[in-house]
């Protein structure tokens, strides 16, 4: 193998998907002893636990996780789908249940504690919980189980009193009821190899593990986990990654809003929880010479003629020809009128695009898209708190709107908030995991954090998407700020030169 083969053998192995730069300076940093065509051939040979591996890992590795994380995962198991299999377990045997990705353990031992909670001392004798990461550093500290305040910032007090022991002013030590409940051990889910002797697992979780995966990773990750479920067993991925992993593999559910994968093979019922319909195909694009879909509003549905430049000398002309389409607008349609109001903004007429708006947002016919444009106005007028109002109706009418989500993370940004800023940002991964805008404005979060491996992962991920698929949303909105795919690349590898930069200056910035 060549060095320039190290993108798709890194993806390969632990799916990644980074570029060529990255890549490399990530695995020299961890190899300093060996030159780069001996890197390739060394990590070829190996298995992802050898020590070349793990240096690579270790690198790559973000272990950003805390105890309760997106607890309605933890309801969701303790109270409706675990009871019900409890109810088939045969004597002597217990609830398998499966953490893939587990980091530091945060997880494993959150669901060991949610089962105590709910089946008091019963618990360790109903359930087995097994745990696996690709890092095995990461294990040992999962294993050691002592944790700082930052890892407690969702679990309520009354829980970490009640199963940690405080070692200092700053850090606990898990209870060792807890810790015994949960085997470690790695793992890595790209491997189809299954331990010898595993009767399956009845729920898994996976979740924040695929949000970096490309479709054929992730398809591959699925197929392996079917592999160690057991008939009627469940899967969970993140609140961010649903869709993204409703690739046909297992049955979509829903209950009390959360979303979870059941096996596909299971005749059986599970009491309450009901199942979705198939994810609907992408729209299709209506065909013209020049014609280019609408970035994701909403439910996207329309088409716009692009002029080839929207330039100042142009303006004027794009200002009175919109104008006067409006004015013949008055008995249009009402995707007619939306048209036109898009024509406006693209003017840059805000003010008659305001007017013309504000009553397709008034009604009972009000839709996402018109919403989500209202509120893009606004923002560009300075009227944040209208704005933010206009982006939360969209999410009521559509919850997958993404451009919803993108305005209100920038709002939030704007406001100093940006733990609620990439909240956003991932559920707009949630249904888009290739939108390259989400990817970049996560990475400017982790810039400004000084998390600069997150930063160079999120900038690397965007410039993949602009580079591999270049028509996709090369403008920002609706709005009459056009980017082309080459400067989409620009700006990505503008901002990984400038963090390789500060990072040779300054030292590794980990997170």
């Amino acid at each position: 193998m060549t060095p320039n083969e190290l993108p798709e053998l890194i993806r390969e192995r632990i799916g990644l998907p980074l570029d060529d730069l990255l890549a490399n300076e990530l695995c020299l940093a961890g190899l300093e002893h060996m030159d780069a065509a001996d890197i390739v051939g060394e990590l070829a040979r190996r298995d992802t636990l050898d020590q070349a591996w793990q240096a690579v890992i270790r690198r790559l590795a973000i272990h950003e996780t805390y105890f309760y994380r997106e607890p309605q995962h933890l309801r969701l198991s303790t109270q409706i789908l675990l009871p019900p299999r409890l109810a088939r377990l045969p004597a002597g045997e217990r609830i398998r249940v499966l953490s893939v990705g587990c980091s530091t353990g945060e997880e494993p031992y959150s669901i060991a504690i949610a089962l105590r909670e709910q089946f008091g001392e019963r618990a360790g004798r109903l359930f087995e919980i097994h745990a696996g990461d690709l890092d095995q550093a990461a294990l040992a500290r999962a294993r050691a189980g002592r944790y700082g305040p930052f890892a407690f910032r969702a679990l309520p007090v009354p829980l970490r009193d009640r199963y940690f022991l405080p070692i200092d002013d700053r850090h606990w030590q898990i209870a060792e009821v807890i810790r015994e409940q949960v085997r470690f051990t790695p793992f890595n889910v790209l491997s189809p190899t299954l331990p010898r002797g595993d009767p399956g697992q009845d729920l898994i979780f996976f979740r924040n593990v695929s949000l970096y995966f490309d479709r054929r990773t992730r398809e591959r990750a699925l197929r392996h986990l079917a592999q160690r479920l057991r008939p009627g067993g469940h899967l969970i991925v993140g609140a961010a990654e649903t869709l993204a992993n409703d690739l046909g593999l297992f049955e979509l559910c829903e209950q009390e809003g959360i979303f979870f994968f059941r096996d596909r093979t299971w005749a059986g019922h599970d009491p309450g929880v009901a199942s979705l319909p198939p994810r609907p195909p992408a729209p299709m694009v209506r065909p013209g010479p020049d014609r280019r879909r609408l970035p994701a509003i909403g439910r996207p549905s329309a088409t716009l003629v692009r002029p080839p430049e929207t330039s100042r000398s142009q303006t004027a002309i794009l200002r009175t020809r919109a104008i006067a389409a409006a004015a013949r607008a008055a008995t249009a349609t009402t995707d007619d009128r939306y048209q036109e109001v898009v024509a406006l903004v693209r003017a840059e007429c805000l003010d008659e695009a305001l007017a013309r708006l504000t009553p397709l947002c008034e009604g009972p016919e009000a839709m996402a898209e018109h919403l989500t444009l209202l509120s893009h106005i606004l923002v560009e007028r300075g009227d944040r708190a209208r704005a933010a109002t206009a982006a939360e109706q969209a999410l009521a009418d559509d919850p997958w709107c993404t451009d919803a989500l993108l305005i209100l993370a920038r709002i939030d940004r704007s406001r100093g908030d940006d733990d609620s800023a990439t909240e956003r940002l991932r559920r707009a991964l949630y249904t888009r995991p290739d939108h390259w805008r989400t990817h970049y404005q996560l990475a400017e979060i982790h810039r400004d954090a000084g998390r600069v491996d997150q930063a160079r992962r999120e900038f690397g991920i965007a410039l993949r998407l602009a580079t591999t698929n270049p028509s996709a949303e090369p403008y920002t909105g609706p709005l009459p700020l056009i980017l082309s795919p080459r400067d989409i690349r620009h700006l990505c590898e503008t901002q990984l030169s400038r963090l390789a930069t500060a990072t040779n200056r300054h030292g590794h910035h980990g997170a």
